[in-house]
């Protein structure tokens, strides 16, 4: 059979969300887009240079930028 007709054949499930997985889903959204406004708000209260690594006794071996 060729391979463009087998795929024809094939179904297709077109599947729903339920209420629960909608509101599951609009929680997420809402968590993330809390998460990126809190972010932005206390961007300038970051300080320039931050902790990138730590040894293995604690102490920070690498700094970096806030952006990174």
């Amino acid at each position: 059979m060729d391979e463009a007709k087998k795929s024809k054949e094939r179904p297709v499930l077109k599947l729903g969300f339920t209420q629960w997985e909608k509101t599951l889903e609009a929680i997420t959204l809402f968590g993330l887009l809390l998460l990126l406004l809190l972010t932005f708000q206390s961007w300038e209260d970051v300080p320039e240079s931050v902790p990138q690594h730590f040894d293995f006794s604690g102490e920070v071996d690498i700094w970096g930028g806030k952006s990174s």
